[in-house]
């Protein structure tokens, strides 16, 4: 809940946009479905709050799979505040136990935000190889992230204390003849190219310094697309579907915008060198002003305007 000040005009106005857009929204669109594979998500923040956003990553996977004409199982296993321990002891009785075919393991951000009591790398090394470990000696397919950014500074402290953790997770996938999706430097391309192109500062990818925006959730989704076996085209196809899905973004006063929408207005606001709050809270309250010229002179409940 969140109170904006108008020249001589409270307005209350409430976040809906993707929180209450109902999950069954996403597979509205009729496919002739075929049973696809069972793919754990395991991991922590990222991943829990992949599944509880109704544009998550994890639902957008899910309809690129149903556009692609097959119907996946999904076992959403994010716990927030997860570190690699907490998950290495839980592998077995919340993912293993369920014989999924994929096992895709995002973990790090919690690793690294205890402050003095961040898990070492090597507790973290130890921990990841195990878990890795033992999935593939259960037959099950491993697909590993790097972890989100923390803030969209690349060079901020916190990132670059998870910076080496990244590293280890691409050269164990390396080792394992793993795949890996690089959600990290996918991220940190996003944010500099969308820095050069609109010459802001503000969030890109984000709702705070390790929550995703739905822009940012669908970068995660692509990246995680590829090593489950989606080509570029399929991808792209992919994209450009939830690009229009509606109510996608969060803006202030909620318009209903798709994830599109929101894109143009992000390149018409930077061409006049403001916010996209800015342009649509400005717009509104031009509109407003003129749509209460016309109303009557006494509205509902005897007030007057």
């Amino acid at each position: 809940m969140r109170f904006l000040f108008f020249p001589a005009l409270w307005i209350q106005a409430t976040f809906f946009a993707a929180w209450l857009l109902p999950a069954s929204l996403l597979r509205a669109q009729t496919y002739d479905l075929q049973s696809g594979p069972t793919i754990a998500f395991f991991g922590d923040n990222a991943v829990q709050l992949g599944w509880q956003k109704p544009t998550g990553f994890i639902h957008l996977i899910d309809l690129a799979y149903r556009q692609q004409g097959q119907a996946i199982t999904v076992f959403p296993l994010g716990g927030g505040g997860n570190t690699s321990k907490d998950l290495l002891g839980r592998l077995g009785r919340d993912a293993l136990s369920k014989k999924p075919n994929f096992l895709v393991l995002n973990c790090g951000v919690s690793d690294v935000s205890r402050g003095p009591k961040n898990i070492p790398l090597d507790q973290y090394q130890a921990s990841i190889t195990a878990m890795v470990d033992q999935a593939t000696a259960a037959g099950v397919k491993v697909v590993l992230l790097t972890s989100t950014m923390i803030t969209e500074d690349a060079a901020s402290p916190r990132n670059q204390i998870l910076a080496p953790y990244n590293d280890f997770l691409r050269t164990l996938a390396k080792q394992k003849n793993i795949p890996l999706g690089d959600v990290n430097a996918a991220m940190q391309a996003a944010v500099a190219q969308a820095r050069t192109e609109t010459h802001l500062n503000g969030r890109m990818l984000t709702v705070s310094d390790t929550d995703l925006n739905s822009v940012g959730d669908e970068i995660v989704a692509a990246v995680t697309l590829k090593p489950l076996g989606f080509p570029d085209p399929q991808i792209a196809q992919a994209r450009d579907l939830w690009l229009d899905l509606p109510n996608g973004m969060d803006v202030t006063l909620h318009p209903a915008i798709s994830v599109r929408q929101y894109l143009l207005l992000r390149a018409l606001a930077a061409s006049q060198g403001r916010s996209v709050d800015d342009l649509i809270n400005d717009t509104l309250t031009t509109e407003l002003q003129k749509m209460l010229i016309k109303a009557p002179a006494a509205v509902p409940g005897g007030a007057k305007h």
